[in-house]
């Protein structure tokens, strides 16, 4: 394994709706040259160790370049008296159509963790990838669509391009705007809600 694992949380210091929202994340970190501009691969409902160790081998086959993936986790909202109960914050920051939740990512979490662990991030936004399943899959293509200026590549599966939260929205944008340099690869299964259900 060319790589360690680190697992932290961040608290937004956002001002608004997100302010104090806590977020657990997992890091995978590739053992490389020191100063060695790394990839970023965000992905959506933590880090999944299959899709991981796939980066790892491909990164020790020389196919790749070495990869930071952050695998972040839904954002949970405590109570402000502490007596309340915790609030899920997956509608509000996966479902959204939208850029709110990727610009968080972009321009608060990602900075403050590079700095927390010390890491050396690419600038090229062509090194920098969006991955995700479901709600985290149409969060993915929020993240290549609206903040295309960062990243340019996605891999989302079943992602929900339906009513929720405006989500239908996005195949419509496709169409009236122009085109915008995204790589994306896309898969789906009619199955999938009766899978998540068994797998639960």
């Amino acid at each position: 394994m060319a790589y360690t694992r680190i697992k932290g949380e961040y608290i937004s210091k956002s001002t608004g709706l997100r302010a104090g929202t806590v977020y657990a994340y997992q890091l995978q970190i590739p053992v490389c040259p020191q100063q060695t501009p790394c990839g970023v691969i965000i992905h959506h409902d933590e880090l999944i160790t299959e899709e991981a160790d796939a980066v790892d081998k491909l990164y020790e086959e020389g196919v790749m370049p070495p990869c930071v993936i952050f695998g972040m986790h839904v954002g949970i909202m405590n109570s402000a008296d502490g007596r309340g109960q915790a609030r899920n914050m997956r509608c509000n920051d996966y479902d959204t159509f939208g850029p709110d939740y990727m610009s968080f990512l972009v321009d608060e979490v990602i900075p403050a963790l590079t700095e927390r662990h010390g890491l050396c991030i690419s600038d090229d936004p062509n090194m920098h990838m969006t991955s995700g399943g479901s709600s985290g899959g149409i969060s993915a293509w929020n993240g290549v669509w609206f903040r295309n200026d960062y990243f340019r590549r996605t891999y989302i599966n079943s992602p929900t391009f339906s009513g929720m939260c405006r989500g239908y929205m996005a195949p419509v944008f496709m169409r009236l705007f122009e085109t915008k340099p995204i790589r994306a690869f896309i898969s789906g299964t009619e199955k999938e809600p009766d899978v998540c259900i068994a797998e639960r």
